[in-house]
């Protein structure tokens, strides 16, 4: 699935009618963190590809699976930060395991493309390696006032949400990432090896 807001949004909203979390602001917040992480993850440049393979002049590079996203840890993540700010009890586990769950379903289908010099054909890595916490909670808290949810503890409401998504991206997901383009010439010994190429653009869609 695209990473899209309405998408992310309709996601989440549908956990937390399985969660029995109800009314306007519930489904307020599920649009506010759809359309914020889908702001943020499609910014480009926020994820690097370290990729080896055959020496060529620019490679494409596009990812065929993503790997290593697992709600529970994403919402263990949350909950953590919540009791940390004194938010406790089943209502706030059940709010961050919804929205743990909503995220992942769309993100698991997440497909990063970009380019990278000097690599033709390989594969290789994609990291979250630029992702800021505090970058997505004001993304956050922005689309919580324009819904009109400015309570006492939104502020920390938002860290919360934004601390367990970007430290587990950044901490436990990886693009899987073929390589192909066209190959360099070729010495009298064959293809030359590269290792360790950068990835120059990359785009989460």
């Amino acid at each position: 699935m695209p990473v899209v807001a309405p998408i992310l949004s309709n996601a989440i909203q549908a956990q937390f009618l399985l969660k029995k979390l109800t009314g306007r602001d519930a489904i307020n917040i599920a649009g506010s963190v759809g359309s914020a992480v889908a702001r943020y993850l499609t910014l480009p440049n926020i994820v690097t590809c370290t990729l080896n393979g055959t020496a060529g002049p620019v490679g494409n590079l596009n990812s065929i699976a993503v790997v290593g996203l697992v709600p529970n840890i994403m919402s263990n993540l949350m909950i953590g930060k919540a009791a940390s700010k004194r938010f406790s009890g089943r209502d706030i586990n059940n709010f961050c395991n919804a929205i743990s769950l909503g995220l992942s379903q769309v993100l698991v289908g997440m497909v990063l493309s970009g380019t990278a010099i000097g690599i033709a054909l390989g594969g290789g890595t994609g990291s979250f390696t630029v992702l800021d916490e505090r970058v997505l909670s004001s993304l956050l808290y922005g689309e919580m006032l324009r819904r009109n949810i400015n309570g006492t503890r939104t502020t920390s409401l938002c860290e919360i949400i934004s601390f367990g998504i970007v430290n587990h991206l950044k901490t436990s997901v990886k693009f899987t990432i073929v390589v192909t383009g066209a190959v360099a010439p070729t010495t009298p010994i064959g293809p030359i090896p590269v290792a360790g190429i950068p990835s120059v653009y990359t785009q989460v869609s």
